[in-house]
């Protein structure tokens, strides 16, 4: 009984909608990992990822998970990364139909497919990307990842009449700073 008044007890400090590390729990409630399994059995909190965990926020609709940037941000433990919504694409060039659906998170430290909160994240390591979205850096990143949005289809020939609706120079400057060789060789060949 004790335990479980306990584990309420630190239901009671947990805010809803906000995502906690259980390691910082720890240094408060010394027993969080057993308070937490006994929430998390109880449904009251949710499990985001290992060691990451949030009091959902309840609708009329059924439960909120935290926003998708707050989760990447507690699982990755830094601020640097961009979130790239992959249906985006389709704003570039009609007809993609291969895409994966969900986010890809570009950032300088994990590498992989994660689940967190039920909702899938490709993450991937690259060495440069701008803070913000821009249509230039989307543009190159599909031009980057041709084989991954449509099985073979050439994906220049949709993107390159299109080109004209940018601005030459930055987009130049968007693929020397963020795409890879075989992308800033074919505009510079085309835009030059």
């Amino acid at each position: 009984m004790e335990k479980q008044s306990k584990a309420f007890q630190l239901l009671n400090s947990l805010k809803v909608g906000k995502i906690y590390r259980q390691s910082d729990l720890q240094v408060k409630w010394p027993n969080a990992s057993h308070d937490l399994a006994t929430l998390l059995a109880d449904g009251q909190i949710k499990k985001i990822s290992g060691g990451l965990y949030y009091r959902p926020k309840k609708t009329k609709y059924g439960e909120v998970a935290p926003k998708d940037e707050d989760m990447v941000r507690n699982f990755l433990q830094d601020d640097d990364f961009l979130l790239v919504d992959t249906n985006s694409y389709s704003s570039l060039v009609g007809g993609l139909t291969q895409l994966s659906m969900g986010y890809k998170v570009l950032n300088k430290r994990r590498h992989g497919l994660f689940n967190l909160a039920g909702f899938h994240f490709d993450f991937r390591v690259r060495r440069a990307y701008p803070n913000q979205m821009t249509r230039e850096f989307l543009l190159i990143d599909l031009l980057d990842n041709i084989k991954e949005v449509e099985d073979g289809t050439p994906i220049e020939n949709k993107i390159l009449p299109r080109l004209a609706d940018y601005d030459a120079k930055e987009l130049l400057k968007a693929a020397y700073m963020y795409g890879n060789r075989s992308t800033n060789k074919l505009l510079k060949r085309v835009l030059t």
